[in-house]
């Protein structure tokens, strides 16, 4: 099947998971919400927001919900990360 994924592919390319780290990041420090803190907010744990903000994996999409609404994330937001995610596949596919 044409354009299904293929076995331990990942979906994300390694700089959205580095532009999705840096908008968490972003704004958990304008909220003055420490690791721990949002953390709790999204029944998480802290090492694994810290790997998110340090682009080491990349959230589910339920996560990433939960985080954007935890940080009271504007649509912007979201959608300067699909931005960002269509022209990194639009240069991989050139």
């Amino acid at each position: 099947m044409e354009g299904a994924r293929k076995p331990g592919k990942r979906l994300l390319h390694p700089d959205i998971c580095v532009a999705i780290g840096d908008t968490i990041r972003r704004l958990r420090e304008a909220d003055d919400l420490s690791v721990a803190e949002l953390a709790a907010c999204v029944d998480s744990q802290p090492q694994t927001i810290r790997d998110l903000e340090r682009g080491r994996h990349s959230p589910s999409f339920p996560m990433l919900l939960d985080l954007f609404y935890a940080l009271d994330a504007s649509e912007e937001d979201f959608c300067e990360i699909l931005r960002r995610d269509g022209a990194v596949r639009q240069a991989g596919a050139a």
